[in-house]
C-alpha cells in the first residue's frame, strides 16, 4: 500500500513534466512575489498587475528575457502520513484477516453451544473485530486525507519577450504584451470504498438457539445462521457476503490545467496636474487550456492506472477575457485599483472516465463534469516612493476572494494581502534586494515571508516560504514555498 502511494506520487510528477507551459494562475510573478500586485517601476514585472501602469513606466522599451517559477503546496498532514502507514500495514494482513474468518466459519461446531455463544462464536467475532478495526482506521484515513492529504505543484512561465512595455510618444501611451503559462496541479484523497458490510457487527451479546444440526444466532438486529455447512450473516439492512480484499479500497483524485495565456494592453495618461497624474488602462487576454482529471484506485498498480486514466482524460478548451485598472501617480506615492478577469471566463474540464465505475462515497464527493471560471476579482494598490524611486514600500489587497482551478471544495480559494519594501540599486556591482510578507485570506490561509535580489540589474531571484511547518519523523519542511528566477532588460 505504501508502495501504491508513492507510485500516485509519482504518477502526478511524471504528468506533470510532459505537460506544457505549466504554472499556476494565482503564483505571483517575478518581483510581485516580494511585493505584492504592486504597479512599480523597478522592473517589467511591475507592469502586470495593474493594466494602467504601463503607460507610468519610464518612456522607452522595457522586455524579460524568460522567467520561470516554481512551488508547492501540502495539506495540513502532521501525522497524517504515520497514520497512513499504520492503515497500509492492517491493509496487507488483510487476507490473513479474511481467511481467518472464512476459517472460523467452516469450523464452526454447532455442539459448541452448550456452553456460552459469545465463547463459540469468539473466532468469527475476533475476525470480524480486526475487519472493523482496519474500517474503522480507514474512514479515519478518509476523514482526514480528504480535507487535509493533498499535494499541489505550483509555478509561473513568462515566454520572452515578454512581458514587454513599449512607452513611447508616437503611441500616445503604452503598449503592453505578455505571453505567459500558467496552470495548476493537485493530487488528494478522493474517498473510499469500505463496504465488507460488518462494521457495525456485535462482537458480544450473542444468544442462540439450535437443533442437531442447526443453530441461529443473534445480536440486536444481527442474526447468524449455521445450515450444515452453509453460513449467513444478516445486518439490519442487507445480508453479507463473501468478504474480500476489494471491499476496501481508496482511491486518489488528481486534476490539472494547464493555461496559455496571451495577452495584450494599452494605458495611457488622461488626467494630469500639480499633484499627479491619473493612468487608466486596459488588457484583454486569450486563454488556451488544457485540462485532465482522473479518479482511481490506489493499489498496486496506481501508478499505469493514473496515468492512463489523465491521459484519457484530457481536453482542451479557450476563452477571452478582460481586465481594466486605474493608477493615480504623484511624486512620492501612488495608488491603484484593477478590476481582473471582469467578464469571468469560464473553462471545461472534461468528465472523469470510468465515474459510474466509482464507489458512492467518490461520487458524492467528485463530480462527473466540472469547470473552472476565472472569476471577477479587484484588487487596490498603494506605495510610498523615495524622490528618485530608488526605495519603495508597497501594500495590495484582493477586495474578495475568488475560487482557484481545483475549486472551493479542494479549499482552492485566493484573496493576497501583500506588503513589501526593495531597494533598485544603480550599480550592476551592487544588487537590489526587496522584503516582504503576503497572506492567503481565503482557502489555505497561509501567510509567507518572502524575498528577492536582482543581480547585475538584471537578473532577479525572489523566493517565498510559508510560516506554516509540516512535521513528520521529528523533522519539518514548511507547508508551501515558492521561488521565481528571471531576466529582463530596458532601455
Amino acid at each position: 500500500m505504501r508502495r501504491a502511494l508513492l507510485g500516485a506520487g509519482t504518477g502526478m510528477a511524471a504528468t506533470l513534466a510532459c505537460t506544457p507551459l505549466l504554472a499556476a494562475p494565482y503564483h505571483p510573478s517575478g518581483a510581485n512575489l516580494a511585493y505584492g500586485e504592486i504597479s512599480h517601476t523597478q522592473g517589467v514585472m511591475g507592469s502586470v498587475a495593474n493594466p494602467a501602469s504601463g503607460a507610468a513606466m519610464p518612456r522607452g522599451f522595457r522586455f524579460g528575457l524568460g522567467s520561470l517559477g516554481v512551488g508547492y503546496e501540502l495539506g495540513e498532514i502532521d501525522g497524517f502520513v504515520d497514520d497512513f502507514e499504520d492503515w497500509a500495514d492492517d491493509f496487507d494482513r488483510l487476507d490473513d484477516v479474511i481467511r481467518d474468518f472464512e476459517r472460523a466459519e467452516e469450523q464452526f461446531d454447532v455442539s459448541d453451544l452448550d456452553g456460552q455463544a459469545d465463547d463459540a462464536l469468539r473466532p468469527l467475532l475476533d475476525a470480524v473485530g480486526e475487519i472493523q478495526a482496519i474500517e474503522r482506521r480507514g474512514q479515519s484515513l478518509l476523514d482526514r486525507g480528504q480535507d487535509d492529504g493533498f499535494l499541489a505543484v505550483t509555478g509561473g512561465v513568462h515566454a520572452p519577450p515578454g512581458p514587454l512595455v513599449a512607452n513611447h510618444a508616437i503611441l500616445g501611451g503604452a503598449l503592453t504584451l505578455d505571453v505567459q503559462g500558467t496552470g495548476s496541479a493537485r493530487l488528494g484523497i478522493a474517498g473510499g470504498r469500505l463496504e465488507s458490510g460488518l462494521g457495525g457487527m456485535p462482537l458480544s451479546g450473542w444468544d442462540c438457539s439450535k437443533n442437531a444440526n442447526d443453530a441461529t444466532c443473534g445480536s440486536g438486529d444481527w442474526e447468524i445462521k449455521y445450515d450444515g455447512d452453509d453460513v449467513t450473516i444478516k445486518g439490519p439492512d442487507r445480508e453479507v457476503g463473501e468478504v474480500s480484499e476489494d471491499d476496501l479500497a481508496l482511491y486518489s483524485d488528481m486534476e490539472a490545467a494547464a493555461i496559455g495565456r496571451f495577452s495584450l494592453g494599452y494605458s495611457a495618461r488622461t488626467y494630469s496636474s500639480r499633484d499627479g497624474e491619473l493612468f487608466v488602462g486596459g488588457r484583454g487576454h486569450y486563454y488556451q487550456a488544457e485540462m485532465a482529471r482522473a479518479v482511481s484506485e490506489i493499489d498496486d498498480d496506481a501508478l499505469d492506472t493514473l496515468s492512463d486514466d489523465f491521459s484519457d482524460s484530457r481536453s482542451s478548451d479557450d476563452a477571452f477575457g478582460v481586465d481594466l485598472g486605474l493608477l493615480w501617480v504623484a511624486r512620492n506615492y501612488q495608488v491603484g485599483l484593477t478590476g481582473k478577469n471582469l467578464n469571468e471566463p469560464s473553462l471545461d474540464y472534461p468528465e472523469i472516465v470510468g465515474y459510474d465505475d466509482l464507489p458512492a462515497s467518490v461520487q458524492d464527493r467528485v463530480s462527473r463534469t466540472k469547470s473552472y471560471t476565472l472569476e471577477r476579482q479587484g484588487t487596490v494598490e498603494a506605495s510610498l516612493h523615495s524622490p528618485n524611486r530608488r526605495w519603495m514600500l508597497g501594500f495590495s489587497h484582493d477586495l474578495n476572494s475568488v475560487e482557484g482551478p481545483h475549486g472551493a471544495e479542494n479549499n482552492n480559494e485566493y484573496q493576497w494581502t501583500a506588503v513589501g519594501v526593495g531597494y533598485a540599486s544603480e550599480s550592476y556591482l551592487w544588487p537590489g534586494f526587496r522584503l516582504g510578507y503576503r497572506t492567503n485570506n481565503a482557502g489555505s490561509e497561509l501567510s509567507y515571508i518572502t524575498g528577492g535580489l536582482t543581480l547585475f540589474r538584471v537578473l532577479n531571484i525572489d523566493a517565498a516560504v510559508s510560516t506554516d511547518d509540516v512535521e513528520h519523523d521529528g523533522s519539518s519542511v514548511p507547508r508551501s514555498a515558492l521561488v521565481n528566477v528571471g531576466l529582463e532588460l530596458g532601455f
